[in-house]
Parts: C-alpha cells; structure tokens; sequence
C-alpha cells in the first residue's frame, strides 16, 4: 500500500494553479461542442446543500459526437488544503450535427 498524499505534494495535477497541458477530462474529438443556458444561482441550493443545475450542450460541428460534460467544484472556504478542482459529476451525451440537449 502506498503512503501517496495527494495534499501534500502539490506537483500533482490536481493542485497545480498553473495551466497544464492536457488536464483531467480532457478528450479529442471529430467535432465541437459549445456549451449555454448555465442555470445554477442562490434558489437552485437545496436545504441540504445540494446544487441543481441545468445546462445546453449542442454540437456545432458537422459530423456526430460524443462529449462527456463534467462538473468540477472547488471549496473557496475550506478549512483543510484541497485540490484546484474536484470532479463531482459527469455525463456522456451523443449527439448529431446541430442537434443540443439540455
């Protein structure tokens, strides 16, 4: 078993405030996706903390894709060190030219 402390080695990735190359979740692909319609404010926090939050992914390319849309969160008030980003969610959608989903 490994005594790697990821809060404690800031080379990773994950704590790094400089750009990096390729960062997690990057991916290549055939076409383009543009991302809209963010809604994500004060009344979409629920009593328990929990964030909803609704977006457009639409592919403006001219062939059919896949694009994974992620969710990073970062915790500007944390009392303990934490990374830059923390993935929270994901979701893979597919899709054809022109064609979005919310």
């Amino acid at each position: 078993m490994s005594d790697y402390d990821l809060i404690n080695h800031p080379e990773h990735t994950c704590m790094l405030k400089q750009p990096v190359l390729f960062p997690f979740g990057h991916g290549l692909s055939y076409t383009q996706f543009e991302y809209s319609s963010l809604d994500c404010g004060p009344a979409a926090i629920g009593k328990d903390g929990e964030v909803q939050m609704q977006f457009t992914v639409q592919n403006t390319g001219n062939v059919k894709g896949s694009e994974v849309a992620q969710v990073y969160v970062h915790d500007v008030h944390a009392s303990i060190k934490v990374p830059i980003n923390q993935l929270k969610r994901f979701q893979r959608v597919a899709l054809a030219p022109a064609r979005k989903r919310p």
